[in-house]
């Protein structure tokens, strides 16, 4: 004679719910079958009287062939969820910079090492500064400092200093930026 069973109603968490449904798929079992052998493994393994270190069997009876069945199944499905999910897109997107940027840098050779007896520039030589000119100052100040610093991709205080005259010089390259981004914005209005 068949055991009885008896009907039970509970709640779980729709990710459990949806992680059952698809192991219960797989391997063509009812959801109330798969929820019966978890609570009895569950309910085996608490009551499995603890055995004496060093003694065959000790420590917990794992089957681990059909464990890492299961295992293998669970990894792929959970990182999948992972990486759908709005961190693990995140964390994803921060890999593929990372990787990016050092296989960009493992292929871009290095600069040529100086001789150890070469001179020694000076930080003056290396970054020449000029002088805003007037003109340039009140092309600025027809714009705002957010449309400045989205046309030149510079720093926000930079770009409010050069514009309201607070700083005077800057090197060749930042002069150029800030007229091209000028030419950006002129273009546009």
């Amino acid at each position: 004679m068949a055991a009885r069973k008896t009907r039970v109603n509970f709640t779980l968490s729709p990710d459990n719910v949806r992680a059952a449904q698809e192991i219960c798929e797989e391997r063509g079992l009812k959801l109330s079958t798969f929820v019966d052998r978890a609570i009895a493994a569950h309910v085996k393994q608490i009551r499995e009287p603890a055995k004496a270190p060093g003694t065959p069997g000790d420590g917990p009876s794992i089957d681990y062939k059909r464990w890492e069945s299961q295992v293998t199944g669970l990894i792929p499905r959970a990182l999948e969820t992972y990486l759908e999910g709005h961190y693990g897109e995140n964390d994803l997107k921060r890999l593929v910079e990372m990787w990016t940027a050092e296989a960009i840098e493992r292929a871009t050779p290095a600069p040529p090492t100086p001789p150890a007896d070469a001179p020694k520039a000076s930080s003056s030589a290396r970054q020449a500064t000029v002088d805003i000119p007037p003109e340039v100052r009140e092309r600025l100040q027809r714009f705002s400092v957010p449309q400045l610093v989205e046309a030149t991709g510079m720093d926000r205080s930079n770009v409010s200093r050069y514009r309201s005259g607070n700083r005077s010089r800057v090197s060749e390259v930042t002069l150029n930026r800030l007229l091209a981004g000028l030419e950006k914005l002129e273009e546009r209005s």
